[in-house]
């Protein structure tokens, strides 16, 4: 049990406490407590061990008592007897963009609305209408909210979908009946989200596997699958399936099938045609009728004179001929980490425990760029706080080995389009990352105005997650991606390619518009605790997708290098 499962279960608690009308203060003190514990650089499980929960901020006696009980039982009475008051369907309301606690409860009291289609429902035939203060604007806010909610249904980030397939693998391979297994489809893609897991098995045993999967895991109902094979459910509700061959020959053409997509398939079927390939189901065979048996699927690629795509850029792309082989960036290309977080802000490491973490981890340095004043929820800095900050980071650079910790800002693009300083606290900066976190409610034209007069400020060097996506949570807000593109280029500002999962922003489809008008990239974690900035590998898969090779990362390259690329006046 780690520190965001505890903060998401405080969360909860403070809005069943809301919609039961209990006190503000301790709503409050619930959900400022599941903020510190989010934040907390150190487990929770190990606070209570060593007795020194109680010296987080806001974590009293009561508090620390719930937390105990969930960390030791899995379970909080105060939850369970709060959840039973009320429909479980209004939690799931929130998933609606920009839809809080009091409408939940002013909806449910007054309509008796619960869920995602009563809410729609009412939306439509002017019953909500009849309520102060939803006027056509607001409803038709609401209506796109619900649709983009109704459209990740059955949908799981990345690495919610890995742990589930990594512990399916596991127990797959305890079992003596299938001689290999593998994850295909697109979580071996890197979607950006995943609907359902995808394992292949040679076996000739199918039934035996089957029947232990049935022991560990609920049988589905086969439904909208026309091959009719059977679909499991992990305990956290992501559906899962199998494909079975049991040759050792029809392994590669499987894996290739599975993998995906059906517009990559359908090119490299076209191209075994064409070299005198016949593919039919898992079998591949020569002109001659037989039977094609490849090792890899490399051996495979190079039979066709193509090279190896990788799973992750098997998409709808252009194949291209093995005499312009793949020129794709890799994890090991990226020498220093930017956008990471620190205590100064809303960080739950500090600013040493993260560079030598990414020390640890091979990079030669670290852009720290804590959030800005106007994010006050993110504790931004002050002018005050940013000359102790830089204190303390001069200071690390003198006694550190190995690793050099640079001067960042994550600042906030105010609605007008300037920045969260004036120049002479952003000259103080070794590199500006400038980012929106409010105002997502513009028109296109207001917010592409707005994008544009940041990217030419001279002292932005990079634009952080460009199109304010949180996947699954928030959709992209409207701008003219041609126009911030060509102000990038002419103005010298980098486009972040922002690795967190609950991000992956910028899109990979629009990283190859963007590379082929000459923007050039970073790659960042968003890094917020340690464990965050394995999120690199996660932007590494989204710009291999997008085709871009390790010269158009500019954190690719030497800290002098990366320093020397961005204007300053």
């Amino acid at each position: 049990m780690d520190n965001i499962q505890i903060s998401r279960i405080l969360y909860e608690t403070a809005f069943w406490m809301e919609m039961a009308g209990e006190n503000a203060f301790a709503i409050r003190a619930h959900s400022r407590a599941g903020t510190t514990i989010k934040r907390c650089g150190r487990p929770v499980t190990t606070l209570l061990r060593e007795k020194k929960l109680q010296t987080l901020p806001g974590i009293g006696a009561g508090l620390a008592k719930s937390i105990e009980e969930y960390v030791t039982t899995g379970k909080l009475q105060q939850l369970e007897e709060l959840r039973s008051q009320f429909p479980r369907s209004l939690y799931g309301l929130l998933r609606i963009p920009d839809l809080g606690t009091k409408s939940i409860r002013l909806f449910y009291e007054t309509l008796g609305i619960a869920t995602l289609e009563s809410l729609k429902e009412n939306s439509l035939n002017g019953e909500l209408a009849k309520l102060r203060g939803f006027g056509k604007k607001k409803i038709e806010k609401l209506l796109a909210g619900i649709s983009f909610a109704e459209a990740q249904e059955g949908k799981f980030l990345l690495p919610r979908a890995e742990r589930a397939a990594e512990e399916i693998l596991t127990f797959l391979k305890t079992l003596p009946q299938l001689q290999k297994c593998a994850v295909t489809g697109d979580l071996r893609r890197y979607s950006v989200i995943v609907e359902e897991l995808h394992f292949i098995v040679l076996s000739s045993e199918a039934d035996t596997v089957l029947d232990a999967l049935k022991e560990k895991y609920e049988l589905q109902p086969v439904e909208k699958n026309e091959k009719a094979f059977p679909v499991f459910q992990t305990p956290e509700g992501i559906p899962f399936h199998l494909s079975f061959v049991d040759e050792a020959s029809h392994w590669i053409p499987l894996m290739l099938a599975s993998t995906g997509c059906a517009e990559h398939l359908a090119q490299l079927k076209t191209l075994c045609k064409d070299n005198g390939i016949s593919w039919e189901g898992h079998v591949l065979t020569d002109s001659a009728g037989k039977t094609l048996n490849f090792e890899t699927e490399e051996a495979f690629y190079e039979a066709l004179s193509q090279p190896a795509y990788p799973p992750e850029v098997r998409e709808k792309i252009q194949l291209i001929s093995s005499d312009r082989p793949l020129d794709l960036v890799e994890s090991s290309d990226i020498r220093g980490l930017v956008h990471c977080h620190s205590t100064w802000s809303d960080g739950a490491h500090s600013v040493e425990e993260m560079a030598l973490a990414s020390s640890e981890l091979g990079y030669e340095y670290m852009l720290i760029t804590d959030h800005s004043r106007s994010s006050v929820v993110a504790n931004g800095l002050s002018e005050e706080t940013i000359i102790e900050q830089h204190q303390e980071i001069d200071r690390l650079n003198v006694k550190l080995n190995g690793i050099r910790v640079l001067k960042g800002i994550e600042a906030d693009i105010l609605r007008d389009g300037s920045l969260d300083y004036g120049d002479d606290i952003l000259k103080t900066f070794d590199w500006v990352i400038a980012s929106v976190h409010n105002g997502l409610d513009m028109t296109e034209k207001e917010a592409t105005d707005r994008l544009i007069r940041a990217i030419e400020h001279p002292y932005t060097a990079a634009l952080g997650h460009p199109s304010g996506r949180q996947l699954l949570l928030r959709p992209a807000y409207d701008f003219d991606l041609e126009k911030i593109l060509d102000a990038a280029v002419a103005n010298q500002v980098a486009l972040e390619i922002n690795a967190s999962p609950r991000r992956l922003d910028l899109d990979w489809r629009y990283i190859r518009l963007a590379a082929e008008k000459g923007v050039q990239f970073i790659i960042s974690p968003d890094a917020h605790r340690i464990a965050g900035l394995q999120n690199v590998r996660f932007g590494v898969a989204m710009a291999r997708k997008g085709g871009l090779s390790s010269c158009q990362i500019l954190n690719s390259r030497s800290e002098k290098e990366f320093l020397q690329w961005q204007k300053k006046p």
